[in-house]
C-alpha cells in the first residue's frame, strides 16, 4: 500500500498539541524527527525511517524542506496571536530551572529594575523611537514574568502564576467594558466607555475613600497632584487643600524639572569628555595645566577641554 507524502508541524510552542487535519494521517505510518520532544514522541506511533508522514517541530529543518520541495502536503497548525508570550514564559521557567542569579531574586530586590525599564520606556515614546520602543516593551515584560515566576514560588495560598495574572487582566477587562460582551457593529461612544468603566471600577473596588488606590511610590509632587485631583473629583472645596502644600508641590516640580537640566548639561559634556579621551590622546596630553594645582590626570584636562565646546 502507498501513502501519501505529508510534513506535519507541530506547534513548537506547544508540541503536546496535533493539528486537528493531521489526526487522519497520523494512523499511517510515521517518521518523528529528533526536535519532537521526548514527550509528544511517547504519544505517537513508532518512528519509522522513510515513512511518508514526517512528523517535526521545525518547518525549517532539513528534512520537513526537503519532502515538502518534493511536493509533500504539508499540515501545520494555525499560528495564534500570543504563542510569542507561551515561549517567552516558558524561556523564564528555563532560566529559573537553573537555579543561578534568577531564583535569589525577590520581588523587592527588583524595584530598580522594574523603574528603569517603565522609564525607558517612556524615553522611548517621547523620542518616537518605534524600534526602541518594541525591544523596552519587551524588558518590560520581562519584568512581569520575572515577578510572577517569583510569585509562583511562594508556598501556600498566596502563590500565584503568569496564567493568574493574565486571568485576573481578562476579568477585569470584560467586566469593565461593556462592549466586550454586546459585541457593537456601529461607532463606540467613547465617553460613555469611560463612564462605565469607572462606574465598574467603583463597584468592584468599593474604597472606603477617594484617595485609596493612589500610588504613593510615584514622585511626591505627582502625588499631590493625583490627591488634589481625587478630593476635586469628590466635591472637596478648593480653598480647603492647603495652599502650602500645593505650593511645595510646584516648588517640587519646577525643581525637578532644573535638575533635569542640569543633569542632562552634565551628560552632554561628559560625552565631549569622554569623545576627548577616546579620540584626541594627544590633545588632552598638551591642555594647559594651572600651575597652582596638581598635575590633571587625563580625565581632567579632557573635562576643562570639553567646556570650551
Amino acid at each position: 500500500m502507498s501513502y501519501e507524502s505529508v510534513v506535519v508541524v507541530l506547534d513548537a510552542t506547544r508540541p503536546d498539541s496535533i493539528p486537528v487535519n493531521a489526526l487522519t494521517v497520523l494512523r499511517d505510518p510515521i517518521e518523528i524527527a529528533d526536535d519532537v520532544p521526548h514527550s509528544t514522541r511517547r504519544a505517537l506511533p513508532t518512528s519509522v525511517p522513510g515513512a511518508a508522514v514526517y512528523v517535526t517541530s521545525n518547518p525549517n529543518g532539513e528534512g520537513a524542506v526537503e519532502r515538502v520541495g518534493r511536493g509533500a502536503r504539508l499540515i501545520a497548525g494555525e499560528a495564534l496571536k500570543g504563542d510569542e508570550l507561551v515561549a517567552a514564559s516558558r524561556l523564564m521557567d528555563r532560566l529559573w530551572s537553573y537555579e543561578g542569579w534568577e531564583v535569589a531574586q525577590t520581588h523587592e530586590s527588583l524595584v530598580r529594575y522594574l523603574l528603569e525599564e517603565t522609564y525607558e520606556v517612556l524615553d522611548a515614546i517621547v523620542d518616537g523611537d518605534r524600534q526602541t520602543l518594541r525591544e523596552e516593551l519587551g524588558d518590560l515584560l520581562l519584568q512581569v514574568l520575572f515577578h510572577s515566576r517569583i510569585a509562583e514560588a511562594v508556598p501556600g495560598e498566596e502563590a500565584f502564576d503568569i496564567d493568574d495574572v493574565a486571568r485576573g487582566l481578562i476579568v477585569k477587562l470584560t467586566h469593565r467594558t461593556p462592549h466586550l460582551a454586546t459585541d457593537p457593529s456601529g461607532d463606540i461612544d467613547v465617553a460613555a466607555q469611560e463612564r462605565a468603566w469607572e462606574e465598574m471600577k467603583a463597584i468592584e473596588k468599593r474604597r472606603a475613600s477617594e484617595l485609596d488606590g493612589v500610588a504613593v511610590s510615584q514622585p511626591a509632587f505627582r502625588l499631590v497632584e493625583q490627591y488634589v485631583s481625587r478630593v476635586s473629583r469628590a466635591g472637596f472645596p478648593e480653598e480647603l487643600i492647603p495652599v502650602e502644600l500645593i505650593a511645595m508641590a510646584t516648588q517640587m516640580r519646577d525643581l525637578d524639572g532644573l535638575l533635569r537640566m542640569k543633569a542632562l548639561s552634565f551628560a552632554d559634556r561628559f560625552r565631549v569628555a569622554e569623545q576627548y579621551v577616546k579620540n584626541h590622546v594627544d590633545e588632552v596630553d598638551r591642555a594647559p595645566v594651572d600651575c597652582l594645582t596638581p598635575p590633571l590626570d587625563r580625565w581632567s584636562a579632557a573635562w576643562r577641554l570639553s567646556a570650551t565646546e
